[in-house]
C-alpha cells in the first residue's frame, strides 16, 4: 500500500512537472509576444511624438504668421481711424463755420 502510494505520488509529481514545463513554455512564448507588442507600441508612440512635435511647430508658425497679419491689419485700421477722425473734425469745423456765417454774420 505504501509503495503504491509512493508510486501515485511520483506519478502526480511527474505530471505536475510536465504541466509546469508546458505552462512555462507557454508563458515564455506569451512574454516574448508581449515584449514584441510593447516594442511596437513604443515605436508607435515615438513616431506619434515626432509627428505631434512637427504638427505643433507648424501650428505655432501659422499662429505667429496670423498674429503678425492681425497686428498689421490693426495698425492699418488704426491709421485709417486717425485719418477719419481728422477728416470728421475738418468737416465739422466747416459745417460749424457755415452755420456761424449763415446765422450770425449778416
Amino acid at each position: 500500500m505504501e509503495t503504491r502510494l509512493k508510486e501515485n505520488i511520483a506519478k502526480v509529481e511527474t505530471r505536475l512537472k510536465e504541466n509546469i514545463a508546458k505552462v512555462e513554455g507557454s508563458l515564455k512564448g506569451d512574454i516574448a509576444k508581449v515584449k514584441e507588442d510593447v516594442a511596437k507600441i513604443r515605436e508607435d508612440v515615438a513616431r506619434l511624438e515626432i509627428r505631434f512635435k512637427e504638427d505643433s511647430a507648424k501650428a505655432e508658425l501659422r499662429l505667429r504668421e496670423d498674429n503678425a497679419k492681425i497686428r498689421e491689419d490693426v495698425a492699418r485700421i488704426s491709421g485709417e481711424l486717425v485719418l477719419l477722425k481728422w477728416i470728421l473734425g475738418a468737416v465739422l469745423a466747416g459745417i460749424i463755420s457755415l452755420i456761424v456765417r449763415a446765422f450770425f454774420m449778416h
